[in-house]
This record gives C-alpha cells, sequence and structure tokens, in this order.
C-alpha cells in the first residue's frame, strides 16, 4: 500500500496539473506524461505504467517476504536442532553429574569407613602402647625385685661369709692361745694342751 501510494496518485512536481501514471526505470523516479516527452524521453529512458512497476515491486517484496521466510524457518530449524543439542548435551552432563554425585558419595563413605578404621586401629595402636608400657613397668619392676633378691642374697652371703671368717679369726685366735700357752708351757704335753680346748 505505501509502495502504491508511492507510485501513483500523485501530481507530477515538474508539471503541476498532470498525474504521474508512469515509472522511469533508467531513473527510478514517477513520471506524468509530459515527462516522457520532454524529461525522460522514450528513446533513451525505460518507462513502463506506474501499475506494473507496482507489481513487480509487489512480486520483489513476496519474494523477498518469502525469501525471509524461508530463512527464518531455516534459522528455526537450526536453532531447533541447535536446542535438542543443548538439551542433550544437558541430559548428558545432568547424567554425568549423577554420576559424580553417586562417585563422591561412595568415596565419603569409603572415607568415612577408613577414618573409623583408622582412628580404631590408633586405639588398638594406644592400648597396644599401654599394654607395652605396662609390661615395661612390670619388667623394671621384676629387674628391681630381682636385684634386690640379689643384693639381700649377697648381703646374707656376706653376712654367712663373715660369720665363716668370725669363726675362723675365733678358731685361729683359739689356736694362737694354744700356741701362745706352749711356748709358755714347756714343760706341759701339748696333747692335753689341746684336748683340753
Amino acid at each position: 500500500a505505501e509502495l502504491e501510494c508511492e507510485l501513483c496518485g500523485g501530481l507530477c512536481p515538474t508539471h503541476t496539473k498532470s498525474h504521474t501514471d508512469f515509472y522511469c526505470e533508467t531513473h527510478g523516479v514517477k513520471v506524468c506524461r509530459e515527462c516522457t516527452v520532454l524529461d525522460h524521453p522514450v528513446t533513451s529512458c525505460n518507462i513502463i505504467p506506474f501499475q506494473e512497476e507496482v507489481e513487480r515491486r509487489k512480486t520483489i517484496d513476496i519474494l523477498q517476504a518469502n525469501s525471509s521466510v524461508s530463512d527464518i524457518n531455516n534459522t528455526v530449524s537450526a536453532l531447533r536442532e541447535i536446542i535438542m543439542e543443548k538439551d542433550q548435551f544437558i541430559s548428558n552432563e545432568e547424567k554425568k553429574i549423577k554420576q559424580w554425585k553417586k562417585s563422591i558419595e561412595e568415596s565419603t563413605k569409603t572415607i568415612a569407613k577408613e577414618r573409623m578404621a583408622n582412628e580404631k586401629a590408633q586405639r588398638e595402636v594406644s592400648k597396644g602402647k599401654e599394654r607395652i608400657k605396662g609390661m615395661q613397668t612390670a619388667i623394671e619392676d621384676l629387674q628391681t625385685a630381682k636385684k634386690k633378691k640379689t643384693i639381700a642374697k649377697r648381703r646374707l652371703d656376706i653376712e654367712t661369709a663373715s660369720m665363716g671368717a668370725a669363726k675362723w679369726i675365733k678358731d685361729v685366735s683359739t689356736e694362737f692361745n694354744i700356741l701362745q700357752a706352749l711356748k709358755c708351757c714347756k714343760d706341759i704335753n701339748a696333747e692335753t694342751i689341746i684336748n683340753r680346748c
């Protein structure tokens, strides 16, 4: 409609009393009958009725519109394919995320079990250390008791040896006294003296 108004229904700007019923394809302007004789002669310009130009323009516009619609349809189809690809990608990524999440949950459970096992093992190690410490203390106590017993035995041995030495000294002393007595009494029979002691 806009194009039709452009190409018809107006007065010629040069010949103000004439209607622009023609179109000069050479110069691309609306012209009146007088213009086709004076300013846009048929011999040098391609002049067609304005209605033909309107129809030609409409056809071009329709073809351009159809081309645009076709382009739009192709674009929409391409966008649909992209959307389908993206949807498929998103679906695959969601599956991967679910798998990762499941894997992380399983790993978390495994780690928790391992941590509990480690804590239990540490508790057992601590108990073992306490037992070893207790055994070391018991061994030290036994060694101390053994040392004390050994010391007591040595003391007893020393006391026994001392008593033996004292007896020996006493015996030696007695023999010495006897010998002294023998010296003093040369005339007394030695056997008699020994028998008396």
